[in-house]
């Protein structure tokens, strides 16, 4: 036991003390630097070129695979582990290090023994004695496998994303808290009809697009701060310069900011309008079946009515009886013609195509054309050189040319011209919404046109309603239908 009273063992006894608190502390230190190292992935190594002694940390072993029990480090086992494709670059990036005596980091794969492949960042100075030689090579070790697989996932998606960002079809747009648009893409931009300048400018807002409804409604942009995000839908879209159109919308807030978000957008005018056009074909195509098979059920009628007037007529006792059986014979024609004219629009006619010429069948028109419009009507032709030779039925034709004639003289107060003109069109492209029904091709063109009153566009969105007129009782809304059958 110590003599509390000799000093030499109290100093002995302070000396072992303080080494062992040393030690405690050292181990201590020892302890958190590995914990530091395993939560940073980050291990470090220390090369000494004299003795070409390796060593590692505990995190290098774990960062490769290995058994810090069955494995000695050694340059040449390090070089072992590193990925074949990547050996070379990095045996010769550690000679040029060495030689030129400087630091050196470089990016690389290794191959753990369990096969898994993993992607380091590795890094290391060059530590020199008192006289400048290079005594040791030292670094650290850090596994960057998530973040390069979180890189590369990243510029997956941007190569995914990107062609769709700057297509001209899906508009894409961003927002802050503030609703202020931060990001727009070109189809965005022309969706709005808005300027790329004013968006970097910071002074465009969604709500200029998107104003929110009236109290007690609540609009899409205030659903998406408690939503978070929102499925698609069609809202109505206010341009910068006033007009409105409707897009169909799908929208998700940005995660930490209350009021800001993202959406993706298309417009759907060209599909509404290619869907009314389908339900008027529709109701075109129903109404011909209809008016089709009321056209032969009244043909067989007036049939009928022109045999037994036809036979009274030589027996009338009176010339007032024939008269009545005369106009009864002019209102069985009369109704013939309606009868043509609901083939015609119900496309039940039998077709008797030929090759003619437009301009042929224009001029053999006109005489019949004047008696129908009259002399306070000018009708003028401008028939084009080259004659349109087209394969018709010419009967169709002559009743699409005499309805139009029709139509323009009603549309004209007193006096005025009509114009026939044919013409020759060669289409290379033709508008997305009406290429099956004009392909490309040479065509022929005929147009119409008149110096009348003109139409509403209420008036223009039904023109080819079968029964629609503006005439009243005297007309019979099969004109311009018969003309949209042929």
């Amino acid at each position: 036991a110590a003599d509390p009273n000799d000093p030499r063992d109290i100093s002995e006894y302070e000396d072992l003390t303080e080494r062992q608190q040393m030690e405690s502390a050292l181990l201590e230190s020892e302890a958190r630097l590995a914990e530091a190292e395993q939560i940073a992935r980050v291990g470090t190594w220390d090369w000494r070129y004299a003795t070409e002694i390796l060593w590692w940390s505990e995190e290098v072993y774990r960062i490769l695979g290995l058994d810090p029990a069955s494995f000695q480090p050694s340059y040449r086992g390090f070089l072992e582990l590193i990925h074949p494709d990547d050996r070379d670059v990095v045996a010769a990036r550690l000679r040029t290090a060495t030689a030129e005596q400087r630091s050196y980091s470089i990016q690389h794969r290794v191959v753990c023994p369990d096969g898994r492949e993993r992607v380091i960042y590795h890094q290391g100075t060059i530590h020199r004695d008192e006289q400048g030689l290079p005594l040791r090579l030292a670094g650290t070790i850090q596994d960057v496998t998530d973040q390069v697989r979180q890189a590369q996932t990243v510029r997956n998606l941007d190569a995914l994303l990107r062609p769709i960002f700057e297509s001209e079809l899906v508009a894409l747009v961003s927002w802050s808290e503030k609703q202020t648009i931060t990001h727009a893409n070109d189809a965005f931009l022309h969706l709005a009809r808005c300027d790329r300048e004013a968006i970097r400018s910071g002074a465009v807002r969604m709500t200029q697009f998107f104003p929110d409804p009236d109290p007690p409604k609540e609009g899409w942009l205030s659903s998406l701060e408690r939503e978070r995000s929102l499925p698609p839908f069609e809202v109505g879209l206010r341009r910068a310069d006033g007009s409105r159109c409707t897009v169909l919308v799908a929208a998700a807030g940005t995660p930490g900011q209350r009021a800001a978000g993202t959406a993706i957008m298309l417009d759907q005018t060209q599909r509404h309008s290619l869907e009314f056009q389908v339900r008027q074909a529709q109701k075109m195509e129903a109404l011909g079946r209809l008016a089709g098979g009321i056209a032969h059920d009244f043909n067989n009628l007036t049939t009928a009515i022109r045999g037994y007037a036809e036979l009274l007529i030589p027996e009338a006792a009176t010339d007032l009886v024939r008269a009545d059986l005369e106009e009864i014979l002019a209102a069985v024609d009369r109704a013939s013609a309606l009868t043509r004219q609901l083939l015609a629009f119900s496309r039940r006619q039998v077709l008797q195509t030929e090759v003619v010429d437009l301009n042929d069948l224009v001029s053999n028109l006109q005489r019949m054309l004047h008696r129908l419009i009259g002399e306070q009507i000018l009708l003028e032709s401008d028939l084009t050189l080259e004659p349109p030779l087209v394969r018709v039925d010419p009967g169709q034709i002559e009743q699409v040319i005499v309805n139009l004639v029709i139509n323009a003289r009603d549309a004209i107060p007193q006096s005025g011209s009509i114009r026939l003109a044919t013409g020759r069109r060669s289409v290379a492209t033709s508008p997305p919404e009406l290429a099956f029904v004009i392909p490309p091709g040479e065509y022929a063109t005929l147009e119409v046109a008149d110096t009348g009153t003109g139409m509403t566009p209420e008036t223009a969105a039904r023109i080819f309603d079968p029964f629609f007129t503006t005439k009243g009782s005297a007309g019979t809304g099969l004109g311009m239908a018969t003309v949209y059958g042929i």
